[in-house]
């Protein structure tokens, strides 16, 4: 069984990616402009014991998750944020003034975020 979370990760213009970090976001850049960057992805945390690949391919997703995270523990909290809803459901950075909140995936992410704490589902 796979648990699913939806993400989006804003960062503030002159915020760089590491080369790791980019890698590793591959696909998930939407847009970058004068507001910042705006990444969206979804993220699958299935259970290690139901992993029978061999190599690191069996674990992209967690080691993307890694690299991501370790990332956001190098940046200033004022600038970037990530919120996470679904099976995982939280957030990261204090950004929250950001101008993406009305691209629709950002709209989309925060209302089920929303209702996942209103409904105290996390």
């Amino acid at each position: 069984m796979a648990s699913r979370s939806m993400n989006y990760l804003v960062t503030k213009v002159g915020v760089a990616l590491t080369p790791a970090v980019a890698a590793h976001l591959r696909g998930a850049h939407v847009v970058s402009d004068v507001r910042g960057s705006l990444f969206v992805w979804e993220s699958n945390f299935a259970p290690m014991w139901s992993r029978d690949g061999k190599g690191e391919s069996c674990t992209a997703d967690l080691d993307d998750e890694v690299v991501i995270h370790r990332y956001l523990g190098t940046l200033n909290v004022m600038d970037f944020r990530m919120v996470r809803a679904g099976d995982e459901t939280g957030t990261r950075g204090q950004w929250e003034d950001h101008g993406f909140a009305s691209h629709d995936e950002v709209k989309a992410i925060e209302a089920e975020y929303t209702r996942l704490m209103s409904e105290g589902l996390v």
